[in-house]
């Protein structure tokens, strides 16, 4: 009597857990095969919409493909892939976290703006995974020398660049375009444009 009823317990009880429970990938991503192990009916599901499962499904233990997209965002993602399962009314959930690397990047939130004929100050907030600096100006489309800027180069990840602008003597509108550019395999990679209007 005693054995039924322990029996009949130990087969409501849940098991459901990965062979990974953690992986990582560069920001090109990847795939990787994993085994689900279960005694219950279960669906997948991921926070992030690069990420594909196959089956997305099923029943007991199954063998899975899990394909990671390219990283397109400027911060490294931790992704959950989750396991719902059901057995007799009970649930449990199960998860595996990808941790993600992005590409290299240097961008400005606002990479424009427009001052008047007396110049001034200019201010960019720079945001960075890489080291970069202030390499090139173009004036009107054409090289010219570069406007004084504090910093001119910046190693961490967030840094407020202050661009001083001249007086515009011209009597004509003017743009100013700042090159940036980081290190990468021993030479450097523009990777962005701050546009400075100078009426």
């Amino acid at each position: 009597m005693c054995l039924s009823a322990l029996s009949c317990t130990q087969e409501s009880v849940i098991t459901m857990s990965s062979d990974i429970t953690s992986i990582k990938f560069g920001p090109e991503g990847g795939s990787f095969n994993t085994i689900l192990f279960s005694n219950c009916s279960w669906t997948a599901g991921c926070d992030d919409e690069a990420v594909t499962i196959s089956p997305a499904s099923g029943t007991y233990t199954t063998p899975l493909h899990i394909e990671v997209g390219e990283n397109t965002e400027h911060f490294t993602k931790a992704i959950r892939i989750t396991f719902d399962g059901t057995l007799d009314g009970k649930a449990r959930v199960s998860r595996i976290v990808v941790t993600q690397d992005c590409h290299p990047f240097v961008v400005c939130e606002n990479d424009s703006a427009t001052i008047g004929s007396e110049g001034g100050v200019v201010n960019f907030q720079v945001n960075s995974n890489v080291p970069w600096v202030y390499y090139g100006t173009l004036l009107d489309g054409v090289p010219c020398e570069n406007l004084q800027a504090e910093p001119y180069s910046w190693k961490e990840n967030l840094v407020t660049m202050r661009i001083l602008v001249p007086g515009n003597t011209g009597g004509m509108r003017r743009t100013f375009v700042l090159l940036l550019s980081f290190e990468e395999g021993g030479q450097y990679e523009e990777c962005e444009r701050l546009t400075i209007v100078q009426n």
